[in-house]
């Protein structure tokens, strides 16, 4: 009877709720996940001990950041259609490669150690430095492909600074180990290797070698002629380059800079007597690029490509008023004038 009412007691009793947690004041636990870098094998970037062989890197294939080494290697071809952060080359022996995009940042340079009988087509944004090498010959870079362009904007490297034949020897400041060549197509189709079939497929490459998204130069190899004058552009750079291909197909470019400029640099730079032309241009940009083109009839050569171009790029493009002033106008933007 007691243990019934005792039941009949707890089934009547109201259920006691259970008291709730007071809420944490701790921020809740969040997990993260971070993903896991690719691992990369320094050594697949490194072409060593190569001998009568072929090699190709394509765009795409190599690491941000992943320098390349070429050492060891005789009569062979190597092919790299990527950038690199940095490229070095030892104990290479009759050698004949394409590396376009040397140096991808201001830091670095390009390095060539113990090496001879090497003919160079060379685009590098600072100083190019052999040590230990000999019978070395430098030309400017000349090699256009689909993907160069924006491969050079991805590196940071810059189209209007190229100083390839600005060379020096840890060995010897005589220059008696390298020698410069001018960038002929002749001389070009004669050292340029056709690449491989397969590799053709893919990039795509302009083997007529006419142009390239960077300007070809003479650098310090010797002019044609003595009639020069200065192409000042403040039109795009994609209406700037267009004009460069077809005047380096009909005259030689020595040399070309890229000018940025303050409104307090303007009196400096288009001031004390320069064409007033020149300095309305120049009003109302931040930057122009500058070319010394040098060839016989050479501002016959210029007024012929500008004829070509619309108006609209025609106003912006500054030519030097005839071959006397040219040659001043080189010394001014550019210093010294050579002699050929």
């Amino acid at each position: 009877m007691g243990s019934s009412l005792s039941r009949l007691i707890a089934w009547l009793k109201p259920p006691v709720k259970a008291k709730a947690s007071p809420p944490s004041s701790a921020p809740p636990t969040v997990s993260i996940q971070t993903a896991q870098k690719p691992k990369y094998n320094p050594a697949d970037y490194v072409f060593s001990k190569l001998i009568n062989s072929t090699a190709t890197k394509l765009p795409g294939s190599i690491p941000q950041g992943m320098p390349i080494n070429i050492e060891d290697c005789e009569n062979s071809t190597i092919f790299v259609y990527d950038v690199t952060a940095q490229a070095a080359f030892l104990s290479v022996i009759v050698w004949s490669a394409l590396l376009y995009a040397l140096v991808s940042s201001f830091g670095k340079s390009d390095a060539m150690r113990d090496c001879k009988n090497l003919h160079v087509f060379l685009y590098v944004a600072t100083q190019p430095i052999i040590e230990s090498s000999s019978d070395v010959t430098f030309s400017c870079f000349r090699y256009a492909y689909p993907e160069l362009d924006d491969q050079f904007i991805r590196a940071h490297l810059p189209q209007f600074t190229n100083e390839w034949s600005n060379i020096y020897d840890f060995n010897d400041s005589t220059g008696k180990n390298w020698v410069l060549a001018g960038p002929s197509i002749d001389l070009i189709r004669a050292h340029y290797k056709d690449p491989p079939a397969e590799t053709l497929d893919i990039v795509k490459v302009d083997t007529s070698y006419e142009d390239s998204c960077i300007p070809c130069t003479l650098g310090k190899t010797p002019r044609q002629t003595v009639e020069s004058c200065v192409v000042i552009s403040f039109a795009s750079l994609e209406s700037t380059m267009r004009v460069i291909r077809h005047v380096q197909r009909k005259s030689s470019i020595v040399q070309v800079k890229l000018q940025p400029y303050t409104n307090d640099e303007l009196d400096k730079l288009f001031g004390n007597g320069v064409d007033p032309a020149l300095q309305k241009l120049a009003k109302g940009h931040s930057q122009c690029i500058v070319l010394e083109v040098n060839s016989p009839s050479v501002l016959d050569v210029i007024k012929n490509v500008l004829g070509q171009e619309e108006q609209g790029v025609r106003d912006l493009i500054w030519v030097s008023a005839d071959t006397a002033a040219g040659r001043n106008d080189v010394k001014t933007w550019f210093g010294d004038v050579l002699l050929p």
